[in-house]
């Protein structure tokens, strides 16, 4: 099926530095992923992997941050991973992107086995029996555990990445003993981990972690993230990542 791109808009990110295509209406990136872009430590030359990319907005933030690294993002839709490919074309970056079209249960059909330095994830966080599912099929798909589960992610990282390679990911903080079951279970120690809240007052809303693989035991945790201030604007941490 074509694009229908009469419904896709381009948009500036990261105050006009990037230009990123979405829809007008149905999946849009959200907070989420700049949260997680600029929790994750990258070095020069590290090959990164974005499981589940969406529009591309991931790669597209770590290029401009680390313009020395490469980065494959691997996105299921395959509509959506055309407009993440035409943002990477429309930015300049095809030397340092590459959009993959794939699922991430099928991840050694798309890339060689412990071939990147990181693996993210941004995977769906609700479970089907729990909230209400969108009508839109995208939206559902990223936000509910509908075709992919969070261990199908974990799997698909811990197949990707190196020994001592990390993943970073972000999860809802009251799935938190889930996440951190689950990436034990992966081969992934929790090593660094940040309580993202809305509001200060307000309880977590969501979790960032960093596990390494086959890592030693330790974990730091870092203070908490808030989201808006008391006039419910975004606070100088969240501005600071949009610049």
């Amino acid at each position: 099926m074509e694009n229908d791109e009469s419904n896709e808009v381009v948009e500036d990110l990261l105050h006009g530095k990037l230009k990123i295509i979405q829809k007008k209406e149905g999946y849009r990136f959200s907070i989420d992923a700049i949260l997680l872009a600029n929790f994750a430590g990258t070095k020069k030359r590290d090959r990164i992997i974005d499981l589940g990319t969406g529009c591309g907005v991931i790669p597209l933030v770590l290029s401009w941050k680390n313009p020395e690294s490469h980065i494959t993002g691997l996105e299921i839709d395959r509509e959506t991973a055309g407009m993440a490919k035409r943002s990477v074309e429309l930015n300049g970056l095809i030397q340092r992107i590459t959009i993959v079209q794939g699922d991430v249960r099928e991840i050694k059909a798309h890339v060689d086995v412990e071939s990147f330095e990181i693996a993210l994830a941004n995977p769906p966080y609700g479970r089907p029996d729990s909230g209400r599912i969108n009508p839109s099929d995208q939206k559902a798909a990223a936000r509910h555990e509908i075709s992919t589960s969070l261990d199908d992610f974990l799997s698909a990282a811990a197949y990707a990445v190196r020994y001592r390679g990390r993943i970073f990911i972000i999860f809802p903080a009251k799935r938190l003993a889930d996440l951190i079951t689950g990436l034990k279970n992966r081969g992934f120690e929790p090593k660094r981990m940040q309580l993202v809240h809305s509001r200060m007052g307000e309880k977590a809303k969501l979790v960032l972690m960093e596990g390494i693989k086959r890592g030693g035991a330790e974990m730091e945790v870092l203070a908490p993230l808030y989201i808006y201030d008391r006039e419910g604007n975004y606070t100088p941490e969240i501005k600071k990542m949009y610049k």
